[in-house]
């Protein structure tokens, strides 16, 4: 409703502040901020490339203005928490109940390279982070390097990178 609006008083030609008022008139940012704490991932193609999306933003948001980064290739998302409760370093940080909740939250998910993704699979951290780094050769993904950068993940670590994302996308959207 937001863009509908805001293009056809783009549309009638009329004045900036107009324009700004249907955008304000029409936003909802208190659905917005609901919606950052709910499951964003759903293995179907349009949320995942919602998701895709959302995750490229973040992670452009996180360059120098001097850099221009082109992204190509197969861009796949990771579930740094496994999808599968199967490695003993997975069950041993996280109770099911956690683990059903904060898999599909934004705080949960990253970028990488198609290959790498098979690659990552339901491996410990310490095997994950070596995957996404590839034998010292950085991820292309800031998102990606600042997980790198944990030397643990846990639910704490989880937990802050959750709300971190959700600062920068209310900074990015809300109206």
């Amino acid at each position: 409703m937001v863009c509908y609006s805001a293009l056809v008083a783009i549309n009638d030609d009329m004045p900036f502040d107009s324009v700004i008022n249907q955008i304000n008139q029409h936003a909802d940012n208190s659905g917005f901020i609901a919606a950052l704490d709910e499951d964003l991932y759903e293995p179907r193609p349009n949320q995942v490339n919602l998701i895709k999306a959302i995750l490229l933003r973040l992670d452009m948001e996180q360059q120098d203005e001097s850099v221009i980064k082109t992204y190509t290739g197969r861009i796949t998302i990771e579930h740094i928490l496994p999808q599968a409760l199967v490695n003993e370093y997975w069950i041993n940080r996280f109770q099911p109940q956690e683990h059903v909740y904060w898999l599909h939250k934004i705080g949960n998910l990253t970028l990488i390279s198609g290959s790498k993704n098979s690659e990552a699979q339901h491996y410990d951290f310490i095997k994950k982070k070596s995957i996404y780094e590839k034998l010292n050769s950085k991820s292309s993904f800031d998102l990606t390097k600042d997980v790198c950068n944990s030397s643990e993940w846990g639910l704490a670590e989880l937990k802050m990178r959750h709300e971190k994302m959700k600062t920068q996308l209310k900074k990015l959207w809300l109206v």
